[in-house]
């Protein structure tokens, strides 16, 4: 596969991306223990909140020093991102159908309805941050040191499945996507967008792909999915 220059930081980025990847996993073993200790003062919810903001600080902190994201906007970023959701939607549609049976499902589980700060967590804080912090920044910065894209995504991807403090396969399976998407696209934007997706399906699933989504529960599969 030729170089492609959009992806390569130089050597001083480089640097200071894996120090603030090593920094994140060491604040989160170091939260993690004081939210042992301290259970009453650190909620699962202000955890989740506070690594949103350790990656907005590292993300300002990079930007100062010369990284800036990928934000094509063009043809190729808009088209790729869009077939890549079409057929996305597709494969959930005929997951739907071969999981339907002569009976309508009648669903054991359904999400719980959160908050507008949750919702807007999920479907535009967590993707953008993550999405520019795991693909636009560890990446590239693992693509320049290994000059190997297989190998910058397989990291990063597991560094992002890492990131979510459990052997959560959907992390990882949507790292893998959005490498390939973002080398594809040459933008970030459409990563963004699928991320979104991604986080938005824990409601939309239920109602659009009913069936998928019973087999889901029945089989005690969420846990692949969704943390």
């Amino acid at each position: 596969m030729r170089t492609k220059s959009f992806l390569i930081l130089d050597l001083s980025q480089t640097r200071l991306a894996l120090i603030w990847l090593a920094g994140f996993f060491a604040y989160a073993a170091l939260l993690g223990l004081f939210q042992m200790l301290l259970p009453d003062l650190f909620s699962n919810g202000l955890r989740r909140y506070s690594f949103q903001i350790f990656l907005a600080i590292a993300l300002f902190f990079l930007w100062r020093k010369g990284w800036r994201p990928v934000w094509r906007c063009c043809g190729r970023s808009f088209w790729i991102p869009f077939g890549f959701l079409a057929v996305y939607f597709f494969c959930l549609w005929i997951l739907n159908f071969i999981c339907k049976t002569e009976e309508d499902p009648v669903l054991t589980f359904l999400p719980s309805s959160r908050n507008f700060q949750d919702l807007m967590l999920l479907a535009l804080v967590a993707p953008v941050l993550e999405e520019l912090f795991f693909r636009d920044l560890i990446l590239r910065a693992l693509y320049s040191r290994f000059a190997r894209f297989s190998a910058a995504v397989l990291l990063s991807s597991l560094f992002f499945m890492i990131a979510h403090q459990t052997l959560h396969g959907g992390a990882f399976v949507l790292g893998l996507v959005n490498g390939i998407l973002f080398l594809a696209s040459e933008s970030i934007l459409g990563p963004i967008v699928f991320h979104s997706v991604s986080n938005l399906s824990w409601y939309f699933l239920p109602i659009w792909f009913p069936h998928f989504f019973q087999k889901l529960v029945v089989g005690n599969w969420l846990h692949f999915f969704y943390k």
